[in-house]
């Protein structure tokens, strides 16, 4: 879009330059007009290619921070749980530990709700 602008702007002050005969005087204005706008074309052309190169480089950085983040993190998870040999270190109570409590709880809850209703 800018550079169209700046395609018909060019094309409009050539056309005044060479048509309008007071305009001879102020040359220099209308030169240093014509090379801002011819730079702002390339400074805005330049902006366009390399701001996604630029945006490209920045989300593989943190796309690779991130992962490093969650492979440091998981290590710690891992260590807490499986310990330093790798072997589970959580303890379960075995069945003779438990000594049918769990049955006698259910059996009470069956008998207790079976009176309520």
């Amino acid at each position: 879009m800018l550079s169209y602008v700046a395609i018909t702007f060019t094309m409009f002050l050539g056309l005044v330059l060479s048509s309008v005969t007071a305009a001879q005087k102020y040359i220099l204005h209308f030169e240093i007009l014509l090379i801002g706008i011819n730079i702002s074309v390339v400074v805005f052309t330049l902006y366009l290619t390399i701001a996604p190169v630029c945006k490209a480089l920045v989300d593989k950085y943190k796309t690779s921070k991130e992962k490093k983040r969650r492979r440091t993190s998981m290590n710690k998870l891992n260590a807490n749980i499986f310990g330093k040999n790798k072997s589970l270190t959580a303890v379960l109570p075995t069945r003779g530990e438990v000594n049918g409590s769990t049955q006698q709880k259910a059996k009470q809850f069956w008998n207790n709700s079976g009176e309520r209703s």
